[in-house]
């Protein structure tokens, strides 16, 4: 059958829309969803609940795909490696897998379905984001370690590092060095952290994902 050029042309128009028109939604109803919706910031929280940071099951690693960009910066609050590279296409994507070693959470059938991530794959259905883990949850039998919680960057994945009060001065607000006591340094994208005031809020959102679930498997 010969190629139809512009049929071939009004394929990757409708593709480009699509991919805006998910933008768009991602923009405009990220403020409207509780709980697990809330855009996690730089001012997250600081230090782990309880001083300590701890290891997770090392195999735990992820890589998302570009539509599941929320999702990722809740699992990377929990303390797992995720990757996440909006501008990834699925070659690349099953690459970062295969090599690191990750499981692949996508939205997409077809990539689940590939080979050589087959077995290492997530379907993520559509939904909000405390539906979404709970099927990571169930899927590779997540774990909730308190221990773990705002000990990775939910910005670029790095790792947090505890950071001396004399060496924020300057660079965070005024009223937060006057009202905090412990920070975290991000060196991969040189943030600054601090435990915030919704903490409490994030802790209570993943509990109630996790006895969700462990409900509904009950």
């Amino acid at each position: 059958m010969p190629h139809d050029p512009v049929c071939g042309g009004a394929i990757i128009e409708l593709c480009l829309l699509c991919r805006r028109v998910m933008r768009w939604l991602r923009r405009n109803t990220s403020q409207r969803r509780p709980r697990l919706d809330l855009v996690i910031e730089r001012d997250l929280v600081w230090p782990p609940l309880d001083g300590r940071t701890a290891l997770l099951d090392a195999s735990m690693r992820f890589v998302a795909d570009c539509m599941l960009g929320k999702l990722a910066k809740w699992l990377r609050l929990l303390g797992y490696d995720t990757v996440y590279l909006p501008g990834a296409d699925d070659d690349e994507l099953v690459r970062i897998a295969v090599r690191e070693d990750r499981f692949l959470l996508t939205r997409d059938r077809t990539l689940c379905g590939r080979r050589m991530v087959r077995k290492r794959c997530v379907f993520v259905d559509w939904g909000p984001t405390s539906a979404q883990l709970k099927q990571v949850i169930r899927a590779v039998g997540l774990r909730f370690d308190r221990d773990s919680l705002f000990t990775r960057c939910t910005v670029c994945n790095g790792e947090i590092a505890s950071l001396e009060k004399s060496q924020v001065e300057g660079r965070v607000p005024p009223y937060v060095f006057q009202t905090q006591a412990d920070y975290g340094y991000c060196s991969g994208c040189d943030r600054i952290y601090w435990r915030g005031t919704h903490v409490q809020h994030i802790v209570n959102a993943l509990n109630a994902a996790y006895e969700g679930e462990k409900t509904n498997g009950d």
